[in-house]
């Protein structure tokens, strides 16, 4: 299909609009991603559809609102039946269309059961311990996530969350794992293995794939020597204080006493977000040796790379953490773009 781009749509998870050197952040490093959008598009004022995982993902693959494509506003549901499917809409265009990472399309798919895909020819799957905690909560079973049976495979199984912390966790605390097994070196390394098999077997026709990272959504785990990258003492102070929401945002003040936010320090909000931005920083590199491999096969060139965000993060700002409020550390996200047929310019305001 000559004339055709490559589409690469690289995702973070609960990742800030400004988390980027780019978007004016002077303390955070994200060299690959600045040079993504100098050489084409950024746009900074680029708002999440529903700030929760699941409904936002739903809205990238059927480009309708979550509560039309699922059915209901909140994480739960699923994609309807009968919803158009960007995968769909692709293939049926000759693309051939790949994931890695992180989908988070609910239900999760039990033992023996085909993956919820919606139309992925293939997809290298990590839900960060999900599909486990659900199915197989002692980690015997195989299948159910690629990137837990990788680190198996590495010597390096049941230590994703050996630090102790869950998913929705916020308590800081640097993963185990070495950096070459961390779960953004995988989804590198898998992505890329992908794209070189493509090229071998198709090489005539254009890709798509969703690059879908779990990072930088909690816990806050960057890898070892990663943890160290930023001082906390440096880090800007969560903005606000809960004394300036209590009377008109219930379910901040309900997520605050659940979670016990009141006992995390100011300077353990800053470690916080050192680790947060440690974890963007570790993201970025891995970025970056994506877009080289395919500049190194002269195919960047012909690939539109397209960056953003499900949400983001509100990482102590007025005092809750996590995202679902439709404040900018939650609703907004970045949104980079460039490739063919996309001018290079200054910053656009949506």
């Amino acid at each position: 299909m000559p004339g055709r781009p490559n589409i690469l749509l690289i995702t973070a998870d609960q990742m800030r609009w400004d988390c980027l050197g780019c978007s004016g952040n002077r303390k955070i490093r994200t060299p690959n991603l600045d040079a993504l959008a100098a050489r084409g598009v950024l746009f900074r004022n680029a708002f999440s559809p529903d700030p929760i995982c699941v409904p936002a993902r739903a809205s990238i693959m059927t480009g309708n609102y979550p509560h039309v494509c699922t059915g209901v506003k909140s994480n739960g549901g699923r994609i309807l039946d009968g919803q158009p499917l960007l995968t769909k809409a692709l293939a049926g265009s000759g693309y051939r269309t790949y994931a890695v990472g992180k989908l988070h399309f609910a239900p999760y798919s039990p033992p023996g059961a085909p993956r919820l895909v919606h139309g992925f020819e293939s997809a290298d799957l990590t839900e960060s311990g999900r599909i486990h905690a659900q199915f197989d909560p002692e980690g015997k079973l195989s299948g159910l996530e690629d990137y837990i049976d990788y680190l198996k495979t590495v010597g390096w199984g049941g230590y994703s969350r050996a630090h102790g912390a869950g998913n929705n966790d916020v308590r800081p605390c640097p993963s185990p794992l070495p950096k070459e097994h961390y779960v953004d070196q995988w989804i590198a390394d898998r992505a890329i293995e992908r794209i070189e098999r493509h090229a071998e077997e198709s090489p005539g026709r254009p890709f798509f794939m969703w690059l879908s990272s779990p990072k930088p959504h909690s816990p806050y785990d960057p890898p070892r020597p990663y943890d160290a990258m930023y001082d906390p003492r440096e880090m800007p102070a969560p903005f606000g204080s809960p004394a300036d929401l209590a009377s008109r945002y219930a379910l901040m003040e309900r997520e605050r006493y659940e979670r016990a936010l009141d006992s995390i320090s100011p300077a353990a909000w800053r470690t916080i977000r050192a680790y947060y931005y440690a974890s963007i920083t570790f993201l970025d590199e891995m970025i970056g040796k994506v877009l080289r491999k395919l500049e190194d096969m002269d195919r960047l060139r012909d690939t539109v790379v397209l960056f953003t965000a499900d949400h983001g993060d509100m990482i102590g700002d007025f005092g809750t953490s996590f995202k679902v409020c439709h404040m900018n550390g939650s609703v907004r996200v970045p949104l980079i773009a460039a490739g063919p047929g996309i001018a290079s310019g200054e910053p656009v305001a949506l």
